[in-house]
């Protein structure tokens, strides 16, 4: 396992204030501290992280969406605050957010599976990237010969 860049955005760290030292004892990530949201869009505008822990609200969902909106994929989870409960979790997993924690289930296991899982979505695209390139040229070129197939040949040829 690499060594995972985790964005923590919270308002305050009475709800969440062991989540770094969870986060280190799960994988000992390097972790970038954003103030709010705002920070924190800017930041993952700019950086490459392989996760981000935000906390839940209306600025948070916007911020996912305007992520999306970018092209970027970094996977987002909502902390969410003491109390809240499986509808604030419904609203943000609908919101495109990775997954939904309350302060009582931020566990080491429970950080490491959702730091492995963060770790896998980047792979799965660039697999899935890397597939549709080799698609593509199979399209063009013979995969035994490498030679043009058909429809490159008359492409090649009308031009």
């Amino acid at each position: 396992m690499h060594d995972f860049r985790v964005l923590l955005a919270t308002t305050s760290d009475r709800a969440h204030g062991d989540l770094p030292r969870w986060l280190a004892a799960a994988t000992a990530p390097r972790i970038t501290r954003a103030a709010d949201t705002t920070e924190a869009a800017n930041l993952l505008l700019t950086g490459d992280f392989d996760c981000a822990f935000v906390a839940a609200g209306p600025q948070s969902v916007d911020l996912v969406r305007e992520l999306r909106r970018s092209g970027i994929s970094t996977p987002v989870v909502a902390l969410l605050a003491a109390g809240e409960g499986k509808d604030a979790a419904a609203v943000a997993l609908r919101a495109e957010f990775l997954d939904a924690i309350a302060p009582v289930e931020a566990t080491e296991l429970r950080l490491s599976a959702i730091l492995i899982a963060a770790s896998r979505i980047p792979r799965a695209e660039r697999r899935a990237a890397e597939a549709e390139a080799r698609r593509a040229h199979l399209t063009l070129y013979h995969p035994v010969t490498g030679l043009p197939q058909t429809p490159l040949f008359f492409d090649r040829l009308d031009q």
